[in-house]
């Protein structure tokens, strides 16, 4: 499926020259450098199939893919729900599969994202352990990722200061992704909390998933062990529920309460401080 997990030729064809132009040899040689391995016959043969359907055009050696059934493909995503809330709304989703959750929270995030734009985020969680589901590792390195590319500034704090929580800060940690390890926060260890504009995201799991996952970090003797207990966890987490209000006094309030051990760039300030 086109930009899913499971992709076929086709899909992996598309992705790429979506990016570039590019002969069957670069498109072969791109393809391998992300360990995807392909016969030239395929590569061919499905090539000949994409350019019969209209998505692939070909100039000389080069294909590239076709600006019609592109722009045929923005109109397609311009008609799709764009998530939105209305000042002082609230709504509540509820799940009872953990990567559903992290997807649905990724899914409504990216929209409110694209209607504050570059405003500054802050998050806490009582611990980082979204990255260790092996099914949205690579999402969440790429939410990461993203602000440095964009310089977004991502403010983030930790409630724990483990082996494991000091690792992850040091692996993630740059100008725009900002990391406090702070056992002491005062917010509820069932939460994780997300401030974005206006905006107040918050996950919730369980009371006894929650101090499962604590014991997990204070007494796993490697990453390993952890990874492979949270996995397991994972799979027992009971109902997790993601609340979803408009609220912008609130969201000033909770903004100020977890800037406290952030350095705020001056040119952020005002931005991340001011009232209306």
């Amino acid at each position: 499926m086109l930009l899913g997990k499971k992709k076929t030729i086709y899909d992996h064809i598309i992705e790429a020259l979506l990016q570039k132009s590019m002969s069957v040899k670069a498109l072969l040689q791109e393809l391998k450098s992300v360990g995807i391995d392909f016969t030239v016959q395929g590569i061919y043969k499905a090539l000949r199939e994409l350019i019969a359907d209209d998505v692939v055009v070909k100039e000389k050696k080069t294909y590239s893919i076709s600006n019609v059934w592109k722009n045929k493909l923005s109109e397609k995503i311009a008609q799709t729900y764009t998530f939105k809330l209305q000042p002082k709304e609230k709504i509540i989703y509820q799940f009872t599969n953990i990567e559903h959750t992290d997807a649905f929270w990724k899914h409504i995030f990216q929209d409110i994202q694209s209607e504050v734009r570059d405003f500054p985020i802050f998050h806490y969680m009582p611990h980082q352990y979204w990255i260790l589901i092996e099914s949205r590792k690579e999402s969440e390195y790429e939410y990461y990722k993203r602000y440095d590319r964009e310089k977004i500034y991502d403010f983030n704090i930790i409630g724990g200061n483990t082996t494991f929580d000091t690792m992850f800060r040091k692996e993630i940690s740059t100008e725009y992704n900002q990391i406090d390890l702070n056992p002491r926060a005062d917010f509820n260890r069932r939460d994780h909390i997300s401030v974005i504009g206006p905006y107040i995201i918050v996950t919730k799991v369980s009371l006894k998933f929650a101090r499962e996952v604590d014991a997990l970090y204070t007494n796993c003797f490697d990453i390993k062990e952890l990874k492979e207990k949270i996995e397991s966890y994972f799979k027992k987490s009971g109902t997790l529920t993601i609340h979803v209000e408009h609220n912008k006094e609130r969201a000033d309030i909770l903004r100020r309460k977890m800037s406290k051990n952030f350095y705020i760039p001056k040119e952020l300030q005002k931005k991340v401080f001011e009232k209306k």
